[in-house]
């Protein structure tokens, strides 16, 4: 082990819980998440002008924010997956092998095609 490094086994909390796998960290991301979505939320109100519909959006933002911050056992949340996927994908490299089967195989059945026209 290295000197002055502190290793923390998995299962062990290293800040408060307001529920498994969501903290206070967790509930600044989920407010924040929430303000930004209301703000939109609030343009399509100045619109609309449907207050019941306002405050729905706004409580279904929250709990949207919840569901995407909360972490699982591998200390993980939907955002990170997210943000893994894509690290990934954009990652891949792509290799174009071109053995022109498809163009040999075009060849064949055209002589085939021209082989029964002339034996006719």
């Amino acid at each position: 082990m290295e000197k002055n490094k502190i290793y923390i086994p998995i299962n062990i909390q290293t800040e408060t819980m307001i529920f498994q796998g969501y903290g206070m960290s967790e509930l600044f991301k989920t407010l924040a998440f929430t303000a930004i979505i209301s703000v939109i939320w609030i343009i399509l109100f100045i619109i609309k002008h449907s207050s019941i519909q306002l405050a729905f959006e706004i409580m279904c933002s929250m709990a949207v924010g919840v569901f995407i911050f909360v972490k699982d056992t591998t200390n993980q949340c939907i955002v990170d997956y997210i943000r893994y996927m894509i690290k990934f994908a954009t990652t891949q490299r792509s290799y174009r092998y071109n053995n022109h089967i498809e163009d040999e195989e075009a060849y064949i059945i055209k002589k085939y095609k021209d082989s029964l026209t002339v034996e006719q």
